[in-house]
């Protein structure tokens, strides 16, 4: 830890600045990590989409129906 002022020549960064550059990483992060995934690059999957189809209703037994 300094326990000296810095003079006049050297300048801090400051906590405003160190903030506002880590908000700046963690949205260019989170942008780019949405573009990778959006991609799929590196998934190793074919790239055929998977298309899930809902099941047929169930049909109700003959015996049910004669009432």
């Amino acid at each position: 830890m300094v326990l000296v002022k810095p003079s006049q020549g050297e300048r801090s960064l400051g906590a405003i600045r160190i903030a506002l550059a880590l908000a700046i990483a963690a949205f260019l992060g989170a942008s780019l990590g949405m573009v990778w995934h959006s991609s799929g690059i590196g998934s190793g999957e074919s790239e055929e989409e998977e298309t899930l189809v809902a099941d047929e209703p169930a049909k109700a037994p003959e015996s049910a129906q004669a009432h």
